[in-house]
């Protein structure tokens, strides 16, 4: 569990009943994924290396979800995820 806050620190700053801090966070992780889509998505139509950040911005599209999935496991408090 401790590598899991280490990986994803703003995803348990969370808290239960603070919707706030909850959109907050939320917000943040789809804005940034847009932005980052954009990006990635110029880079990607460069000949020979565009595979190489159509892989980057999969991996970081996944990481950004994981987050938004770990903000609503804390703020219900399911399982393990009880701050």
């Amino acid at each position: 569990m401790d590598l899991i806050k280490k990986i994803w620190p703003v995803s348990f700053q969370v808290r239960k009943g603070n919707v706030g801090s909850l959109v907050w966070r939320v917000i943040l992780s789809v804005v940034l994924a847009a932005v980052l889509s954009i990006v990635f998505g110029l880079l990607d139509n460069l000949p020979l290396i565009g595979w190489i950040f159509s892989l980057l911005y999969s991996l970081v599209d996944i990481y950004l979800t994981a987050g938004i999935v770990f903000c609503f496991l804390v703020f219900f408090q399911v399982g393990p995820f009880k701050n």
